[in-house]
């Protein structure tokens, strides 16, 4: 879209419900985050409204919680403006270690006329897993993540759901 400037006012509200045994390596929970973003962007005169929601759970079994299921899903849309009247940092993007693994970070979005990536005004992310200790500090997980950013702010799927798997070793630090 070229080089655009942006000015925007506006109010940032979420709520969080966090369940998990441990924030950093949870073995039993869940957890719940909502935000809500209303701004308004001085430049086009466009009032735009910003949602994300994400939930996660994990569940473990066997001796000490050895293995744990996870799964995350996420949402997000933006509504109010068309993407070239929005400022990208409001737009959504996927891509990287936490969001699609396999695929660079940021690099899942709608694809423009000039062949580049933009950001999207809406997003849906899955990722299910299964983690399992080794030993105390290390130990395997298998995943499958996958990621979808749309044009549209309500998704219509017309872009690829990008999807990613793989195993991974994991240190776990004190």
């Amino acid at each position: 879209y070229g080089r655009r400037d942006f000015a925007t006012v506006g109010l940032l509200g979420g709520l969080t419900y966090d369940s998990r045994d441990n924030a950093a390596d949870a073995t039993e929970g869940y957890y719940l985050d909502g935000q809500l973003e209303p701004f308004y962007e001085l430049e086009y005169g466009n009032a735009v409204g910003r949602f994300v929601g994400e939930a996660r759970a994990y569940y473990g079994f066997g001796d000490d919680n050895r293995i744990v299921a996870a799964a995350r899903l996420k949402i997000g849309s933006v509504i109010g403006a068309p993407i070239a009247e929005v400022p990208p940092d409001k737009l959504f993007f996927a891509g990287g270690g936490g969001s699609v693994r396999g695929y660079g970070y940021r690099t899942i979005g709608v694809p423009a006329i000039n062949g580049e990536v933009v950001g999207g005004r809406s997003l849906i992310e899955g990722s299910a897993e299964l983690r399992a200790r080794v030993t105390k500090s290390i130990g395997i997980v298998g995943f499958v993540d996958a990621g979808y950013v749309g044009a549209e702010s309500f998704p219509g799927f017309n872009e690829d759901l990008k999807l990613g798997a793989g195993v991974g070793l994991r240190y776990l630090t004190g």
